[in-house]
This record gives C-alpha cells, sequence and structure tokens, in this order.
C-alpha cells in the first residue's frame, strides 16, 4: 500500500524496530501496537483520506496463510464467514467477526477492541479486506446491499461510493457490511471441502501452540472484559476463547494456575485500583469486579488485605484507575 503512493515503506517499519525480508515466516507475528504506528504514520505521510480503504486493492486470501486457504476453498460464504469467525483471533487477539441476522440480510463487521493511532484507517481497511475477501469468493462484481462506517464523512466521497457500490453511511455506530441472506448458502464454484478442511486443520494446531504459549495472558483478558456481565462464569470465557472448560482448565494447570486463581488475582488488582478512585462507590466497585452482593466484596477484601475497601480508601493515595 505505501509503495503504491511511491513512498519507501522501510522507514516506517525500521521506525518500529521490524526488519522484513522474503519470504516471510509464515508463523511470525508483529505487535499489534507497531502494525498501528506504521499505518498511521503512512498515513500521515501520504496525506490521502482514502488510504485506508485502498486496502482492499492490495489484499489476497493467500496472505491469511492457512485460514485464507480455508476460505477460498469453503462450500458457501457462511461457511466462510463462519470459519473467520472462529479463528480471527489468528489475525488479531482481540478482533471479533460479528454477524447479525435481520430478515432476509446479514449484517457482517469487525470490531478490534484496541486503542489505534488512526481508527479511522484501521477500521477503513478491516472493512474494504472483508469486501474483498467476499468477492475472491462471490466473484468481481459482489456489492454490499448496505455500508456503515464509523468515520467521519470525507471531503470527497466518490472513492467509498465506487468500491462499495452502494449506499455508504459515515458516522455510524460501527463499521459493518450489509448483504442478502440468500447469498450466503449459495455453492461456491471453489468449493473444495476437504482443501478447506485440511487448513482448517492447520489453522488449529497453529492456534493450539499459541494459546498454549500465552492462555494465563488471554484468560486474565477475557476475565476482565466479561467481570461485569450477569452471566460471567468459567464456561463464558472458555467460550469466548473458542474452547470448551474442561480443555481451559487442563491447560491452565499445565501452566501452573487454575481459573478460580486467575479471577482472584484480576480482582484484587483490579480492586486496589478502583479503591484509589473517590468517584467508585464501593456498590459500584463490587458490581465491576462480578460480586453479586456488596457485603461478599467486602468479605474478600478484607481476606485479601486484612481491612475493608472502606479502610483502605482513607489510607490510599487517590488516582484514577487507568
Amino acid at each position: 500500500m505505501i509503495e503504491s503512493y511511491g513512498v519507501d515503506p522501510e522507514p516506517f517499519f525500521r521506525n518500529e524496530g521490524i526488519e522484513l525480508k522474503l519470504p516471510i515466516d509464515a508463523e511470525l507475528r508483529i505487535p499489534y501496537q507497531s502494525v498501528d504506528a506504521i499505518r498511521a504514520l503512512a498515513a500521515a505521510e501520504v496525506g490521502d483520506e482514502a488510504f485506508g480503504l485502498k486496502a482492499g486493492r492490495f489484499v489476497h486470501p493467500s496472505h491469511l496463510g492457512a485460514l485464507g486457504y480455508a476460505w477460498l476453498a469453503s462450500a458457501t460464504l457462511r461457511i466462510a464467514l463462519q470459519r473467520l469467525q472462529r479463528f480471527v483471533r489468528i489475525l488479531n487477539a482481540r478482533a471479533r467477526l460479528i454477524m447479525e441476522e435481520r430478515n432476509d440480510e446479514v449484517q457482517i463487521g469487525i470490531d478490534v477492541d484496541l486503542p489505534s493511532k488512526n481508527l479511522v484507517v484501521r477500521d477503513d481497511l478491516a472493512c474494504s479486506v472483508l469486501a474483498t475477501m467476499i468477492r475472491y469468493n462471490l466473484g468481481p462484481d459482489f456489492y454490499p446491499s448496505f455500508v456503515t462506517l464509523k468515520r467521519d464523512r470525507p471531503s470527497d466521497t466518490k472513492p467509498w461510493d465506487t468500491f462499495y457500490g452502494c449506499p455508504v453511511v459515515f458516522g455510524a455506530d460501527a463499521n459493518t457490511l450489509t448483504v442478502p441472506s440468500a447469498i450466503l448458502d449459495k455453492v461456491l464454484p471453489s468449493a473444495n471441502p476437504g482443501l478447506a478442511q485440511l487448513n482448517e486443520d492447520i489453522v488449529v494446531r497453529y492456534l493450539e501452540r499459541l494459546d498454549q504459549a500465552d492462555l494465563p495472558g488471554r484468560v486474565r483478558k477475557e476475565i476482565v472484559r466479561h467481570l461485569p456481565s450477569d452471566d460471567f462464569s468459567q464456561a463464558v470465557v472458555a467460550e469466548s476463547l473458542n474452547m470448551t472448560p474442561r480443555t481451559m482448565r487442563r491447560w491452565l494447570r499445565s501452566h501452573g494456575t487454575s481459573f478460580k486463581s486467575l479471577v482472584t488475582e484480576v480482582r484484587q488488582e483490579l480492586a486496589n485500583k478502583f479503591v484509589a478512585d473517590d468517584n467508585i462507590s464501593v456498590t459500584e466497585m463490587s458490581f465491576m469486579l462480578g460480586f453479586s452482593e456488596v457485603s461478599s466484596f467486602t468479605r474478600a477484601f478484607r481476606n485479601w488485605h486484612g481491612f475493608p475497601p472502606s479502610e483502605a480508601r482513607q489510607s490510599a493515595p487517590h488516582s484514577t484507575p487507568s
């Protein structure tokens, strides 16, 4: 993308301490923050409002490795999207593919639960890549029936109108593509279930290695995300990680920890931050930490520290939790 503007991309990568040489290791992982910074710097350099949108001109399913080949060989678009939904974390551990069926249409979107130095570029890129991936399965003449984008309306909307070929709403609440439900279940000309399964197996094995390397950290992040929910449980956290509770327990045990221990650690860390913020009441702390009653939280806090949160608040240095 950067080279297409006649700009040398090497300095942007070097600025993040990244040196890439072909062929690139298929299992190489680059920190999200570095990729995000490179995109933001490049966008500022070229000064093109449609920089992120143009990602669609350069992406190919093979860039997603085995997941991309499984996508191409999927029997239907619905199956391809479900594969991407299950395995999108191979591309970004904090990304989610969302599909919502309404009447005779399906709304598809990608949500990344991470900050960005240029949200406009990141979100434009994600939507244009998704549209291009679908075109590789359905054909180059595919256009969504409707598109919504969080970004502000650009000064010239023509690049978006031309790329998506449908009404585009800017300043929306979510980044989504809407397509007719009928096209999701049509058998694709490129369908090859055996090849799709072969590549899916490769993705599964890779994710297993990835999961085993940092499972406790990933479980902790999901605990933080789900703690305030009414349905917080081990099963909910396991499902968010695309595994069964039994598998999650076994892998955590191999790392010398357990779900219960991680929940306690997370609650203690968050409680210590919350108690220093006068804007958060003890009742709110209880809710945010997943306790059903204030008394349960107070009792737990006393067990951790030997005194209640009210006493800890009186002696704590006051600050706003990050």
